[in-house]
């Protein structure tokens, strides 16, 4: 059984302001000691240890992304519960995470909110399964299948990101991620919105350009590329728009676009917050830099 989690933070304080509040809607107290502060439930429960980092360790950051922790989840009492929860994120300024498909984001009848902390990190509070015959529904009454279609739609999205951001694919992986990719469009046309739309074009444009598929890469990478910079997307979301169209460009052979949106991309990256920025260069650092791309497909 598992005795205790221990997460070393940026700033201890700012983060103590945001966990105790949430930790005590969860049933959790605080114990402060000399060089952190646990989270306690029960003599016998698993804690939650904050520890502050050394100053040599904190410019690293953390990334949920990279190898290691991914998010730590809890239970909720009830739904009423997680809606609790997520009403003191919003009301105290914190990043809710997915909260367009709350609040089955990741799966039918998995009623649940995640949420970051100061530092990131991916908190989630889950409620208790409902009855079968209520989880089979796939949402609330009256749903016209778009919970379906958003669960389905954001799990695969989450899945061919994380493919395209690994090195060396094994065949199985590339048609995964083909596959997953394609899905994600498929569910995003059925009920997503212009800019989700354009986003799963975007993916299809990285993921075609990845595999070498220089004129459904350009298709995709361009239309995506249209859609957002017209509606004056955020900066992020056109710097990525030009970082796949580069990428689209290199495997297509296309030189002179290529070089184009490889610099515009760049300099745009550069602009971009921190926490932005380290999500634009997961993507851009496998984006070939003009003058070493590869030859298009036939």
């Amino acid at each position: 059984m598992l005795h205790h989690v221990e997460l070393y933070v940026r700033d201890l304080e700012r983060s103590i302001a945001f966990w105790t509040p949430f930790m005590r809607l969860l049933g959790f107290a605080e114990e402060r000691w000399s060089q952190g502060v646990n989270y306690v439930a029960g003599e016998q429960d698993p804690y939650v240890t904050l520890v502050q980092a050394t100053a040599e360790h904190v410019a690293a950051g953390y990334h949920r992304r990279r190898v290691g922790l991914n998010h730590l989840a809890f239970r909720a009492r009830s739904r009423a519960h997680v809606d609790e929860v997520r009403a003191w994120v919003a009301e105290a300024g914190f990043a809710l995470l997915y909260d367009d498909r709350f609040p089955f984001a990741t799966a039918p009848g998995y009623y649940a909110v995640f949420c970051e902390d100061p530092d990131r990190n991916k908190l989630e509070v889950v409620a208790p399964a409902e009855p079968e015959e209520q989880q089979l529904n796939g949402g609330p009454p009256g749903d016209d299948g778009g919970t379906w279609h958003r669960t389905f739609a954001a799990e695969a999205n989450d899945r061919a990101w994380t493919l395209s951001e690994m090195r060396d694919l094994t065949t199985d992986e590339e048609a995964e991620l083909l596959d997953a990719a394609h899905a994600a469009a498929h569910h995003w046309r059925r009920i997503g919105s212009e800019a989700q739309i354009a986003r799963a074009n975007l993916l299809l444009g990285r993921v075609h350009a990845l595999l070498g598929h220089g004129r459904l890469a350009m298709h995709f990478a361009t239309t995506a590329f249209d859609s957002i910079t017209s509606r004056d997307g955020a900066p992020w979301e056109v710097a990525f728009a030009h970082a796949i169209v580069a990428n689209a460009a290199a495997a297509a052979g296309d030189a002179a676009i290529h070089a184009k949106r490889y610099a515009e991309a760049r300099a745009l990256g550069e602009g971009l917050a921190e926490e932005e920025r380290a999500l634009f260069l997961a993507t851009f650092d496998l984006v070939p830099a003009p003058g070493t791309s590869a030859d298009a497909d036939a």
